[in-house]
Formats: structure tokens, sequence, C-alpha cells
């Protein structure tokens, strides 16, 4: 049976979502790592204290990220990067495949809830 959202819940379940980074929050990029277990940081970027705008049609954009200007150089590609609050506490990893998120359509980002 397949279940279709209307666009008012798909706004309101990204919202939802969107909201547990809370203000501050940041994008690190990492060389390994889980949510319960990040890993080693090599960026950290921070994100607007509102950090994405509200959801239209179900998706929600980023608002302004800085550049991390003192970021770690490192031989080793990046594995994962995290979404997290401003108490560093881990909200999702965002996988590096099958969905190559940081080169998506529109910087799009493919979300991996765990």
């Amino acid at each position: 049976m397949a279940v279709t959202h209307s666009t008012a819940a798909r706004d309101a379940a990204t919202d939802a979502v969107t909201a547990l980074i809370g203000a501050s929050g940041s994008l690190v990029f990492r060389l390994s790592g889980t949510v319960g277990s990040p890993g080693t940081a090599v960026a950290t970027l921070p994100l607007s204290a509102t950090a994405f705008a509200s959801s239209s049609s179900g998706t929600a954009t980023a608002n302004a990220i800085t550049s991390d200007t003192n970021a770690t150089g490192n031989a080793s590609p990046v594995a994962t990067a995290t979404l997290q609050t401003s108490t560093e506490t881990c909200r999702w990893i965002l996988p590096t495949s099958p969905c190559s998120p940081f080169t998506g359509v529109n910087n799009s980002i493919c979300w991996q809830k765990t």
C-alpha cells in the first residue's frame, strides 16, 4: 500500500527534523564514523543561527554556512559528514555513497537518519 503525504504534512515533518539542529549547529566533515561515534573531524562549518529555511514542498534549504578557515589538511578522503547541535550532539551522519551528497543537484544533501 502506497502512502501519499500532503504538502503540508511533508513541510511539517521536514521542519520538525531540521529543528533538531537548533541554533548555531555545525556541518562537520570527518574521516570516518557513525552518529554514536563520529570519528575524526577535519573541518567544522558553522551553520546560521537558523540553520534551515522553512520547508517548501517537503524540502528544506540550508541558510548560510560559514567556511572553516582552520580546516585540517589530510591525505585521507572525507568519508562522512555530520550535522550536529551547538553542544556537539550528532543528529545525522551524511553518507558519501550511494548518493554522493556533496555533489548532488543544487548541492542537495542526502539524509541518512540513524
